[in-house]
């Protein structure tokens, strides 16, 4: 047998070659340790700048709450005065750990103004700007909420077919109201409601052809929820509402799913859409709209089996009114729209029996679920979420007769309204007060003869409820 020989040339090779795949390894981990350290500290100077833009948001509509008049045009920072209320001070506010914001202010009108926040950052490693933009009203001028104990008709709009009205977003001439189209609805119909004793439909060029859901006006941009496959959220511009047409349209966002999205929330410039289930797609997203040229998708959240059919926001959390069985409130951390994520403990909170949660709102620490019709369980159910986002019991309900389909609120946080399929009562209004305490919170009811109810929404411009019917729009106002 001959001697095994070594090649000394050959093992140097194999020695070099490795200790540069080693290095090439330590290397590669290395530097995604400092990438990742790197998007974690970015994402932190992301989340305490849009925390100092919420603070200065705060801080204008404080000074608006003592006296509108205090808000003068200009670029200023703001911060806490002698007095202990937050004033406007100089041209920005540097706070302790660097971050230099101001809010520029541009007046709209009387009663109205434009406002922006900015805050940046840069201390040589890393720099950044996070901007917030939003509209603030003299809320003084509004009509004070009247006693909704007692509920009157004011006017209405009665239909010769039956569109299916769904949804309405006001201004202060306009009401802009979404239907369905499977009976011969347009998806969108415009009201001049200058006298809201006399509502008119204005008969506008536009026709969505394709049925519209939830809607929300944000400035001259009307953002409405439509089933369209391929355009399921559609952002108009309504300056101009009586000629309003499809050259209007500014932008639309294509939701994963086809044509699912039935409701939709905004803050800060977050679009967040809740959709139906679907066997492949999430149900609940995130969008950057800052600017609508250039929508960003940034978020998804999957909860399948799931259907939502009503979103709305508070305190960094979304309430959403869901089909899951064992979760029909679902509850979603929005804080952080890129990172999208159940709430602590499940997530969400299972109510007796199964009929599926349809509606929600949201007041002064509270939420009400309203759901489908059951055998053994209430239609309303009232959580308390002052003190945690996720409420570890429900502990009122009533009876609303039938399937909640919409719930309001007016802003004092002292009356509710729910929409429902009652043949006698497709509105009902409810006393939160009394409703929290276990009483039955119901103090009256509106009966018509148009249909369900199907939607219903308060306009604290006006005080006035909008009822949305199979066949009409209905304006009531309160004694």
């Amino acid at each position: 047998m001959l001697p095994i020989r070594t090649r000394p040339g050959v093992l140097l090779l194999d020695v070099l070659i490795g200790v540069a795949v080693f290095s090439i390894i330590v290397s590669g981990v290395i530097y995604a340790m400092i990438f990742a350290q790197q998007s974690t500290l970015k994402s932190g100077d992301q989340i305490r700048a849009v925390y100092l833009n919420q603070q200065s948001v705060t801080a204008v509509k404080s000074i608006r709450d003592t006296d509108f008049a205090d808000i003068p045009e200009g670029t200023f920072g703001v911060r806490i005065g002698t007095s202990g209320l937050w004033e406007l001070s100089g041209t920005g506010t540097i706070s302790s750990d660097g971050f230099m914001s101001n809010v520029h202010i541009t007046p709209t009108d009387e009663t109205h103004i434009h406002l922006v926040a900015t805050t940046s950052w840069d201390d040589s490693i890393r720099k950044g700007t996070s901007v917030m933009t939003t509209d603030i009203t003299d809320w003084h001028q509004e009509k004070a909420a009247g006693n909704w104990a007692t509920i009157a008709l004011d006017g209405a709009y009665i239909d010769d077919g039956t569109p299916l009205f769904n949804d309405v977003a006001v201004t202060a001439d306009y009401a802009f109201v979404t239907s369905e189209v499977s009976d011969g609805g347009k998806g969108l119909y415009v009201f001049d409601i200058t006298n809201t004793a006399s509502p008119l439909k204005i008969d506008i060029p536009l026709s969505l052809d394709t049925a519209a859901y939830d809607a929300f006006v944000l400035g001259t941009s009307l953002y409405i929820v439509t089933e369209d496959a391929s355009a399921e959220i559609q952002i108009f511009d309504i300056s101009n509402p009586e000629s309003l047409s499809l050259s209007d349209r500014l932008a639309t966002i294509d939701v994963p799913g086809d044509g699912l999205a039935r409701s939709i929330a905004y803050i800060n410039n977050t679009l967040f859409v809740a959709s139906q289930e679907d066997a492949t797609a999430a149900e609940f997203f995130s969008y950057d709209v800052t600017d609508i040229e250039s929508i960003i998708a940034q978020d998804s959240l999957n909860d399948e089996g799931s259907s939502y059919s009503r979103v709305i926001l508070n305190n960094g959390y979304a309430y959403i009114s869901s089909s899951n069985d064992s979760s029909e409130l679902r509850i979603v951390d929005v804080y952080d729209p890129l990172d999208l994520q159940f709430a602590p403990s499940g997530g969400g909170y299972n109510l007796p029996d199964t009929p599926n949660g349809t509606a929600i709102v949201g007041s002064n620490g509270y939420v009400i679920l309203g759901r489908q019709q059951g055998d053994i369980t209430d239609e309303l159910h009232i959580f308390d979420v002052s003190e945690s986002p996720v409420p570890s019991d429900a502990p009122f309900n009533a009876e609303a007769g039938n399937t909640v389909n919409a719930l309001d609120a007016e802003p004092t946080g002292t009356y509710a309204f729910a929409a429902t399929e009652h043949d006698s009562q497709e509105l009902v209004v409810l006393d939160m007060d009394t409703f929290v305490s276990g009483g039955n919170p119901i103090v009256d009811v509106w009966d018509t003869s148009t249909g369900l109810g199907r939607g219903v929404r308060y306009d604290a411009l006006h005080d006035r409820v909008f009822l949305m019917t199979n066949t009409a729009v209905i304006l009531l106002k309160s004694s």
